[in-house]
C-alpha cells in the first residue's frame, strides 16, 4: 500500500501513442476529451463528494498529462500542458515522496518532496502541498477501498465484499468509481490506445543533485544514440561484422530488430539532402549483398537509386529510397558464409533468429505496405518478391548445410530420430523448415500434412489468435524418389512458409496468357512449398548426385495440394440470375496461380501447373504439379459507374429530347395522314421516324433512377433502345440502296416490301446476337446502353456503323450522279435529287454523332482520355429535329402537302389552229435504212399524240406498241435484266425490249395519280 511507502515512490513507463488531429483543432479545455489512462493502481479522488482511492495514476486528457498520488489521507495532483511526443517512444518518470511542508526550515523547492514528473529525464512540473479547498484549508477525505483481487474461499470463489493481495496494476485503462461528483458503477473504463514498454517501480524516491542522478535509470536499457542511428550509420556497423561467426550474426540480428522497431516517421527532406544520401546507400548496399544472398536486389537495387542523385525527389521517390535502403540492411543479415557442408547442428541453431528479424520488412504496417508497392511499381526492378527469395534461399541454404549425424541433442535437432526441425514464428510469418533422411521423411505418409496452425501448438499460438482465417491447410507428396534405390539414403530438406501479410504488397506482374484478367488482385495468404535432395555428407558419386537432383516423376499425379482461405468474402460472379437476391460482387473468378521466376526479367505470377481443384465460399484448394510460392488470384470486375451529369448537360439533353420528340411525331404525323406521300422512298422514311422518335423516347425514359437501378427493368429498356437505334439506321441504309437504284440504274418502285422486313429485322438480329454472346451483361450498365463491359457493346456498334457507313457511301454516289441519271422525267429527277441531299446530310450527320459513341461507351484501361459522353448525348438528343428538317421539310413533295399545292395540267405544246392544212405526203425510207425503233424522249410525246397529229406524222399501227406502252417511265435502254424474265425473245435488240416490271408499276402509280389530281380540279 502507498501508505507504507515511508522513502517514497517512484515509477517509469514508455508509451508511444497516434494522436489525432482534434487535439491541435479543438480547444485544449473543451469538454470533447476524455481521460486516457497510461497507468494506473485505482488511485483516484473527487473533489466534490470528498472521496478518494489510494492508489497512483498517470493519464492524458486532451494536451494534458497528467499524475495523480493518493494515499488515502492526502492527494497530490499534478497536471502539465503540451508535452505530447507523437508516433514516438516517450517516457515518463514520476516521483513522489512524503513533503516537508514547514516554511519554517530553509529547504530548496525542489527538496521539499511532493510530486515530480518527469519526459524524457526533463523535469516538467513539481507540486510540493497536496490538493485543499478553494480556501487553503486541508481536505478530510473520505478512503474508498483500495483497487485489489477478491479475496478467494478454498473452492477458489471470490467472497463477496473481501479483498485481499497487492493493489492491481492497470495499463491503458483504470478502475472507475465516481467521476464528476457522482457516484459510478464500479469497472473499467477510459481506455487508452496506444504502446507501452518498460514498466518500472522503485519503493523509494529517485534522487538527482549535482553529484548523483537517478532519474537516469528511468530509461533502463534506452540508449538515444541508437534510436536516432540512420540507416547508412547502422549499415556501416553492419559491414563490419563478422557474419560467418553465428554469435556476432546473432547479436547484428538483434541489433536490426531493434533499429526496425525505433524507426521515426520519416521526415520531409530539403533536395539536396535527399539526393545525396542514394549515393550512400550504393556503398552500403554492395557490403551488404556481398555479405550473401547473391546480387539480386542489393547493390543493383542501391545503384539504380544513386543514379537519382542530380534529381529533385518527388513523395514517391523518397518512399522508394527509404525502403530500399532498410530492405540493404536486412539483407545484410542474411549473409551465407557460415552455410558450409557438415556444419553442426549446434552452431546453426543461432542462425534462424536473423530470419524472424529480417520478416520485419514483410509486416502488414500501413506504411510498410505502402513503400512495397511504390518498389514494386517498377516491374523492370528487383521488388518484394527478390526479397522473399533471398529470405527462403538463406534458410535452406543454413539448414541443407547440417550434419543430421550428429550424436547430440540441440534446440532443433534430435540425435534419436535424425530429424532437424527449425520453426520460426513471428508476426509476418511461420517458417517451418527440415532436414532428414529420406526414410524418415517418408515415415509421414504418401501425402505429408504438415499441420499448418496444430503443429507445434505453443509456436502457434500468436498466429491462430491474430492472423485472419488461420486455417489454410498443406499436404506435400512425399513419393517422388520411391522407385529409385540409389536415392533412398540421400537427406532430405523441406521447407514450407505462411505470410499473412505479403499479398497485399506482392508484386502484380502477371503472365497474360494464362491469367487473361488485366486487373487481379491476392486473395489470400501466400505460402511457399520447397523441397529437394541433398548429397550426402559423404561424397556421393556424380552419377549419384545427378540422377537425385532432379525429381524423377510427374507431380501432376501427386501434386502439392493447398488450401487456401480467401481474404475477401465476396463469392465470384456467376451467370445471370435476374433475381433481387442476385450476388453482387467485384469479382470474376478465382484462380491459383504460383511465382514463376524465370517470366520477365525478374518474374510473374503464372496459373501454369496449379489447378483450381474447387471453390468454395470462403477457401479454395489447388493442386500443383511444381514446388514454388502459391497464392491465390481474384480477377476483378471493373465496377459500373455512370457518367458525371453536370447540371447543363442535363438541361441541355432533356430540351433536345422533348423537341426531337415532338418533331419526330410531327413527321410521322405528315407521313400518315397524307396519302400523296405514301410511296416507296417516304414509305421507308416513315418507319425511320418511326424507329427513332420509340429509340429516343426509351433513351429518355431510362434517365430514371428507378430504370438505372434495377437490373430488370435495365435490360429491358437497354434492350428496347438497342434495337430501335439498330433498325433506324438500317432503315437510313435501305432508303439510300433505293435512292441509288434510281439515280444509276432508274429502278424506282416495287420494292418496299422487301426494304421494310430488312429494315426490322436488322434490329432483331442485332438484339439477338448480343443476348445469345453477352446475356450476363445486359443490363449492367449504369446508363443503360446495353452492358457494362465493352464486348457487350461490339455487336451493336459494329452493325449500326456498317449501316451508317454503308448509307452514307451510297448517298455520297447518289449526290454525285444526280446530275446524270438514268431517268429522264424531270419532275422525278427533281424529287429524287431533293430527297437524295436531304438524306445524305442526315446520313453524315448521323455518322459523325455515332462516331463520338464509341470513346464515350468504350474503355481504355490504363488510358487517359476526354470525355465524349457529353458531345454524343447531347447531339443524339437532338437528332430528331434533324430528321423533321432534312428527311421532312427538304422533301419536294413534303413541302407541296405542307403548302397544299396542286399539281398544274400539262400544257399542250401543240393546238388545232396551228396545224398545217397542207396535205401529208408519206415520207418514203428504205427498209434496210430504217433507224432502230426508239423510246420517245418525253412523255409528252404521247400527251401530243392524243390531242392531234403533228404536221408530217405518218400513222403507222405497227409503231404503236413500242411507244403506248412507255407513258410515264423512266428511259431505261441500257436495262437488260427484264429481258432474261421474257422467254423466247433472245433473238431480239435488247434497245426493242418492253420496260420491266418496275416500270410498269410506277407507271400505274403515276397513272392513278394524275387521275387523282383530274378528279380533284373537277
Amino acid at each position: 500500500h502507498i501508505k507504507n511507502c515511508n522513502k517514497g515512490l517512484s515509477f517509469s513507463i514508455f508509451e508511444k501513442v497516434y494522436y489525432p488531429r482534434k487535439i491541435i483543432d479543438l480547444h485544449p479545455d473543451g469538454s470533447e476529451f476524455d481521460k486516457k489512462y497510461v497507468f494506473s493502481t485505482g488511485g483516484d479522488y473527487d473533489k466534490a463528494l470528498g472521496k478518494t482511492v489510494p492508489g497512483i495514476a498517470l493519464y492524458h486528457q486532451g494536451m494534458d498529462i497528467t499524475a495523480v498520488v493518493s494515499t488515502g489521507e492526502h492527494v497530490w495532483d499534478l497536471t502539465v500542458r503540451g508535452q505530447l511526443l507523437n508516433e514516438s517512444w516517450a517516457n515518463y518518470g514520476v516521483v513522489w515522496s512524503p513533503p516537508n511542508l514547514d516554511e519554517s526550515v530553509d529547504i530548496p523547492y525542489d527538496q521539499r518532496g511532493g510530486l515530480e514528473l518527469f519526459v524524457n529525464l526533463e523535469k516538467v512540473g513539481h507540486v510540493v502541498a497536496p490538493v485543499a479547498n478553494d480556501d487553503g484549508t486541508a481536505i478530510t477525505w473520505e478512503e474508498l477501498p483500495a483497487v485489489t483481487l477478491p479475496k478467494l474461499d478454498p473452492a477458489g470463489n471470490p467472497i463477496p465484499g473481501q479483498k485481499e493481495g497487492p493493489s492491481v496494476m492497470m495499463f491503458g485503462c483504470h478502475y472507475e468509481q465516481m467521476e464528476d461528483g457522482a457516484d459510478v458503477t464500479p469497472g473499467f473504463a477510459h481506455f487508452h490506445e496506444a504502446s507501452f514498454d518498460e514498466m518500472a517501480i522503485w519503493t523509494r524516491k529517485l534522487v538527482k543533485n549535482k553529484s548523483l542522478d537517478e532519474t537516469l535509470f528511468f530509461l533502463g536499457g534506452y540508449i538515444k544514440e541508437l534510436e536516432s542511428l540512420s540507416a547508412e550509420q547502422f549499415a556501416d556497423m553492419l559491414s563490419k561484422v563478422d557474419m560467418s561467426d553465428p554469435d556476432q550474426a546473432a547479436s547484428a540480428g538483434a541489433m536490426a530488430g531493434t533499429m526496425l522497431g525505433n524507426q521515426k516517421p520519416e521526415e520531409e527532406e530539403e533536395p539536396e539532402a535527399a539526393a545525396a544520401q542514394p549515393a550512400a546507400a550504393s556503398a552500403t548496399s554492395s557490403g551488404a549483398s556481398s555479405g550473401g544472398g547473391g546480387d539480386v536486389g542489393g547493390a543493383g537495387q542501391a545503384a539504380a537509386v544513386s543514379e537519382q542523385s542530380s534529381k529533385k525527389l518527388t513523395w514517391k521517390e523518397k518512399k522508394k529510397i527509404k525502403q530500399l535502403k532498410k530492405a540493404d540492411i536486412f539483407r545484410g543479415l542474411l549473409g551465407l558464409q557460415g552455410a558450409t557442408e557438415g556444419s553442426l547442428p549446434k552452431h546453426l541453431d543461432n542462425r534462424y533468429d536473423s530470419i524472424a528479424t529480417a520478416a520485419g520488412m514483410l509486416s502488414c504496417d500501413r506504411d510498410n505496405v505502402e513503400s512495397w508497392k511504390i518498389v514494386n511499381e517498377d516491374f523492370n526492378a528487383p521488388s518484394s518478391a527478390d526479397y522473399i527469395e533471398e529470405l527462403e534461399n538463406y534458410a535452406l541454404s543454413y539448414i541443407a548445410s547440417a550434419n543430421i549425424s550428429f550424436y547430440d541433442d540441440t534446440k532443433y535437432f534430435t540425435a534419436a530420430t535424425g530429424e532437424y526441425m527449425v520453426h520460426i514464428p513471428s508476426p509476418e510469418m511461420f517458417m517451418s523448415m527440415g532436414k532428414m533422411t529420406m526414410e524418415r521423411f517418408r515415415m509421414r505418409g504418401h501425402n505429408y500434412d504438415v499441420g499448418a496452425y496444430r503443429h507445434p501448438p505453443e509456436l502457434w499460438k500468436n498466429a491462430r489468435e491474430t492472423w485472419e482465417s488461420p486455417a489454410d491447410k498443406i499436404v506435400i507428396p512425399t513419393e517422388m524418389f520411391a522407385d529409385i534405390p540409389e536415392c533412398q539414403n540421400n537427406p532430405v530438406t523441406f521447407m514450407y512458409a505462411i505470410y499473412p501479410c505479403y499479398g497485399r504488397f506482392a508484386p502484380l506482374r502477371r503472365n497474360p496468357v494464362t491469367i487473361s484478367s488485366q486487373r487481379f488482385v491476392i486473395d489470400s495468404k501466400i505460402i511457399t512449398v520447397r523441397f529437394f535432395t541433398n548429397n550426402d555428407t559423404y561424397s556421393p558419386s556424380p552419377k549419384d548426385s545427378e540422377l537425385c537432383s532432379n525429381i524423377p516423376v510427374d507431380m501432376k499425379y501427386s501434386p502439392v495440394k493447398v488450401k487456401l482461405y480467401h481474404r475477401s468474402k465476396e463469392t465470384t460472379r456467376r451467370k445471370i440470375l435476374h433475381h433481387e437476391y442476385e450476388v453482387k460482387t467485384t469479382i470474376e473468378t478465382r484462380r491459383c496461380i504460383m511465382w514463376n521466376p524465370d517470366l520477365g526479367i525478374h518474374g510473374a505470377w503464372d496459373a501454369e501447373g496449379c489447378t483450381t481443384v474447387m471453390s468454395e465460399q470462403d477457401s479454395t484448394t489447388c493442386e500443383c504439379s511444381k514446388f514454388g510460392t502459391y497464392a491465390l488470384a481474384a480477377e476483378k470486375i471493373e465496377q459500373p459507374e455512370g457518367k458525371d451529369d453536370f447540371t447543363w448537360l442535363l438541361v441541355s439533353r432533356y430540351v433536345g429530347f422533348c423537341l426531337s420528340l415532338l418533331s419526330l411525331l410531327i413527321f410521322i404525323t405528315i407521313l400518315t395522314v397524307n396519302k400523296h406521300l405514301w410511296e416507296m422512298f417516304h414509305i421507308i422514311r416513315l418507319n425511320t421516324g418511326i424507329c427513332y422518335f420509340l429509340a429516343l423516347l426509351f433513351h429518355f425514359i431510362s434517365e430514371l433512377n428507378a430504370i438505372r437501378e434495377d437490373r430488370h427493368n435495365n435490360a429491358a429498356f437497354a434492350s428496347l433502345i438497342l434495337f430501335f437505334y439498330l433498325a433506324g439506321s438500317y432503315f437510313q441504309l435501305m432508303e439510300a440502296f433505293a435512292e441509288f437504284r434510281a439515280i444509276t440504274a432508274g429502278i424506282i418502285g416495287g420494292k418496299t416490301a422487301c426494304y421494310i422486313p430488312i429494315g426490322w429485322g436488322a434490329g432483331f438480329i442485332g438484339l439477338g446476337l448480343t443476348w445469345f454472346l453477352y446475356g450476363a451483361d445486359v443490363g449492367t450498365d449504369p446508363n443503360v446502353f446495353i452492358g457494362w463491359e465493352n464486348e457487350t457493346k461490339m455487336p451493336f456498334l459494329l452493325m449500326n456503323y456498317f449501316a451508317l457507313g454503308s448509307a452514307l457511301l451510297l448517298s455520297a454516289v447518289v449526290i454525285f450522279n444526280s446530275s446524270t441519271p438514268q431517268t429522264r422525267k424531270e419532275d422525278v429527277i427533281e424529287d429524287l435529287q431533293a430527297q437524295g441531299q436531304g438524306l445524305a446530310i442526315t446520313n453524315f450527320l448521323f455518322v459523325m454523332v455515332w462516331l463520338f459513341a464509341y470513346p464515350a461507351f468504350i474503355k481504355f484501361p490504363g488510358r487517359e482520355m476526354r470525355d465524349f459522353y457529353p458531345v454524343f448525348s447531347i447531339f443524339n438528343a437532338w437528332m430528331g429535329l434533324i430528321i423533321l428538317i432534312f428527311l421532312g421539310f427538304s422533301s419536294k413533295r413534303v413541302r407541296e402537302v405542307l403548302i397544299c399545292k396542286k399539281k398544274k395540267p400539262k400544257e399542250e405544246k401543240y393546238s388545232v389552229e396551228d396545224q398545217d392544212s397542207s396535205p401529208i405526203v408519206p415520207l418514203e425510207i428504205p427498209p434496210a435504212e430504217s433507224p432502230v425503233s426508239s423510246r420517245p424522249t418525253s412523255a409528252n410525246v404521247d400527251q401530243e399524240g392524243e390531242e392531234g397529229d403533228l404536221p408530217g406524222a405518218v400513222d403507222t399501227d405497227s409503231d404503236d406498241s413500242s411507244s403506248d406502252d412507255d407513258e410515264d417511265v423512266v428511259d431505261s435502254s441500257d436495262e437488260d435484266t427484264d429481258s432474261e424474265e421474257e422467254e423466247g425473245d433472245e433473238g431480239e435488240d435488247d434497245n426493242e425490249e418492253d420496260d420491266d416490271e418496275e416500270n410498269d408499276d410506277e407507271n400505274e402509280e403515276e397513272n392513278e395519280e394524275e387521275e387523282e389530281e383530274e378528279q380533284d380540279e373537277e
